[in-house]
């Protein structure tokens, strides 16, 4: 795995420190979510722990500067998202974690991700955790490594990958073993602003006539 000299971004730059006070009613903020969405008829809810967001923010040293509970060690890095998790777990009968720990998307980055994804499944079989959807690159391409192997060999739940498949490599690794599930976003999005942003290009032209349905 390459691991050249990195500067954290402008967005890392301009991340501040979150008074430790503040934590417990961001736990509350996810239970309540997940509570709301399981009132509302959805079968279960996936936690959003990846692609340089809060909670990845918080798992990973290249964002996380704190010093106390929840900064330093992987363990303590890791304890918002266990206390989410847990947090979550009571609100819905099904959970999942999806989890980029290699992605550099938002100007994130961990000096050890791949012992970060080593580490943190076994942390996670201790939860009610029904599955873990792991992004499996770096859209930056900054840092490269197999995530895919340690996290799947270390994670007793349902193992879900994505990150640029075509059905056919889909298929082949399910049948080899090294997933049990792939995950597709491209090919079926529907809002364009996922790529194209700002300005008209992308908005009007994204999408082939052909794949256009009128309602």
């Amino acid at each position: 795995m390459e691991n050249p000299q990195f500067t954290p971004g402008p967005r890392c730059q301009r991340q501040q420190l979150r008074p430790q006070p503040k934590i417990p009613s961001i736990v509350e903020g996810f239970r309540l979510a997940a509570r709301n969405a399981i009132a509302s008829g959805f079968d279960g809810v996936e936690v959003h722990a990846a692609n340089g967001y809060l909670l990845d923010q918080f798992l990973r040293d290249g964002s996380n500067q704190r010093s106390g509970p929840y900064g330093g060690s992987m363990d303590n890095r890791a304890r918002l998202l266990r206390e989410v998790l847990e947090a979550v777990a009571a609100a819905t009968p099904l959970m999942g974690l999806r989890l980029s720990p290699l992605n550099g998307f938002n100007d994130i980055r961990d000096s050890d991700p791949i012992g970060l994804a080593r580490w943190l499944p076994q942390q996670l079989n201790q939860l009610s955790l029904h599955y873990q959807h792991v992004i499996r690159a770096n859209c930056t391409g900054v840092q490269q490594g197999d995530l895919l192997t340690p996290m799947r060999e270390q994670f007793r739940g349902v193992h879900v990958a994505d990150g640029g498949y075509s059905a056919d490599e889909a298929n082949a690794a399910i049948g080899a073993g090294q997933v049990n599930a792939v995950a597709f976003g491209t090919p079926f999005r529907a809002n364009p602003d996922t790529f194209y942003s700002p300005g008209p290009e992308g908005y009007t032209d994204d999408m082939p006539p052909g794949r256009l349905t009128q309602r």
